[in-house]
């Protein structure tokens, strides 16, 4: 398995755990390609306590998907 990020453009397990980030934001956008294009939502984030969204509407589906999958 490939243990290094992306440039950490998108955050992977590593990077989020590694760091030990108690908290992650992004936009609409950033959210659907980590839900639909990574293993974003598989994994689990020990340190991670809130995600925030800006910058317009997420919809209903993946507010659903993330509130299912992360803490």
């Amino acid at each position: 398995e490939n243990n290094s990020c992306v440039p950490c453009i998108y955050p992977c397990k590593y990077c989020i755990n590694e760091y030990e980030c108690t908290g992650f934001a992004g936009v609409p956008s950033t959210f659907q390609i980590l839900l639909n294009q990574t293993s974003f939502s598989d994994n689990h984030f020990v340190h991670l306590r809130y995600i925030t969204q800006a910058g317009g509407k997420l919809s209903v589906k993946y507010v659903n998907t993330l509130t299912s999958k992360l803490p």
